[in-house]
């Protein structure tokens, strides 16, 4: 897929997971460590020739090399006890590694299973391990389009508007009315409906993307590699008003 999208402009950055590796413990027995290190190694090798920027779902990586890449970085939120190991962790990424780390986000898609008041809990958690380091990374959580402009979470996402620095939003159109004549209309109308409730200045794509095979969805959209370089060539040019700096981060 990267090879399709070799020529990377309009601020697009990668949303990355090590899942796909036969090493990662997803896959049953025990992790390799060794092996892990050196395949997460060998991808931010590859990213970091086509992006400047990625976003990832948890914060603990075996302390990798970014290799110049900026980090908008997850932590994964959970209610076992290595809830606490992702929040140290992210504490000593962003205190080792000054302006590798430029965001914390804090949760992927988890505003009806935690609320407002955990994902908070958890970044104060962070910025007190931090200190005086906080002025030097942005702070953040990320959740479905839905969450956003569901009435019934207008008051924990007026709760985090009013704490967080920013609010990442994943949307992908697949789901929903995708025109391939105009493959970033839908997207531009999901975003313009949380625009209408919450500041442009304060909102990231944090998530999107086209699949390249697969079931068609719900909507009826065929997935396609050639659906799929089209809609990403889109969203290299889609710059709403107010988000021509900000970085667009996709799925591939």
């Amino acid at each position: 897929m990267f090879a399709a999208l070799a020529t990377n402009t309009g601020n697009v950055a990668a949303c990355y997971s090590p899942f796909h590796f036969s090493e990662y413990p997803i896959h049953g027995g025990q992790p390799n460590k060794a092996a892990l290190q050196s395949a997460m190694d060998n991808d931010f090798k590859i990213v970091s020739q086509h992006f400047t920027h990625v976003r990832t779902f948890y914060s603990q990586y075996y302390g990798r090399r970014c290799r110049g890449i900026k980090l908008y970085l997850g932590v994964f939120m959970t209610w076992d006890g290595w809830q606490s190991a992702e929040v140290n962790a992210a504490v000593k990424a962003a205190r080792d590694y000054p302006g590798t780390v430029e965001a914390i986000l804090v949760g992927n898609e988890t505003l009806q299973a935690f609320g407002a008041t955990r994902i908070l809990e958890l970044v104060t958690q962070i910025k007190t391990g931090l200190g005086n380091l906080t002025t030097n990374v942005k702070f953040g959580t990320v959740q479905h389009i839905s969450e956003y402009v569901d009435r019934s979470f207008d008051a924990q996402t007026a709760q985090l508007n009013k704490a967080l620095d920013i609010l990442g939003v994943n949307i992908y159109p697949f789901f929903s009315a995708y025109d391939p004549k105009h493959p970033t209309a839908e997207l531009q109308r999901q975003w313009d409906s949380m625009k209408a409730k919450l500041p442009v200045s304060k909102m990231r794509l944090t998530e999107t993307g086209f699949p390249t095979q697969g079931e068609p969805s719900f909507s009826g959209v065929q997935p396609s590699l050639s659906k799929s370089v089209a809609y990403h060539n889109a969203v290299k040019q889609w710059a709403p008003a107010g988000t021509e700096s900000f970085q667009k981060f996709c799925y591939a």
